[in-house]
């Protein structure tokens, strides 16, 4: 079952996303497995990621993955991201 994470790090966080991306790549683990989508917006305490993946499996397998690098970067979350199901998608048109 698909599931949504809202990932809401304390503020700094955003100045860090660019090399926690460089380093994912870097080690062979970015795009992961299992990841649909993946969003990052705002700025500063604003700043957050969201993402939908194919299944909690594949969350929390890239996790585990993620965690040591956010550790290095010295990322903090404000609270553990909870897995939310899909409950619908939608595209819009494009102009």
């Amino acid at each position: 079952m698909a599931i949504t994470l809202l990932f809401e790090p304390k503020a700094g966080a955003d100045l860090q996303y660019d090399s926690v991306m460089k380093d994912m790549k870097d080690q062979g683990i970015w795009p992961p497995e299992g990841m649909t989508y993946h969003v990052a917006s705002g700025a500063g305490a604003d700043f957050k990621v969201f993402e939908v993946w194919e299944s909690e499996q594949h969350a929390q397998k890239f996790g585990a993955l993620l965690k040591p690098i956010l550790q290095k970067h010295k990322i903090e979350l404000s609270r553990e991201p909870r897995p939310q199901p899909v409950k619908n998608t939608f595209k819009g048109k494009s102009l």
